[in-house]
């Protein structure tokens, strides 16, 4: 676990993707790769991040195209854990 940790945070910090970008490029696999618990976790902390609703939509467009109607659904789940998010933050 310290190993995945350790690569984490390697891999999230800024570099010439933003971290908040890289959050949504692991919320955007989430969706295509339909896991709920990756894709609410990432959008999560990308919402902390600051990333913005708008942006989710674009990403979560993108999804669909590449994943139908999966990608709709679960695209659907993750701008409702967004707005809750956000919610919450308030």
């Amino acid at each position: 676990m310290g190993a995945l940790q350790n690569s984490r945070a390697v891999t999230f910090k800024d570099g010439e993707l933003s971290h908040e970008t890289k959050e949504l490029i692991a919320a955007a696999n989430g969706i295509v790769m339909r896991c709920g618990g990756c894709t609410t976790h990432h959008v999560h902390l990308a919402q902390k991040l600051g990333v913005s609703r708008e942006a989710l939509l674009e990403m979560i467009g993108v999804c669909i195209q590449l994943g139908g109607g999966p990608a709709m659904a679960y695209g659907g789940e993750a701008l409702a854990a967004y707005d809750q998010f956000a919610a919450a933050a308030d």
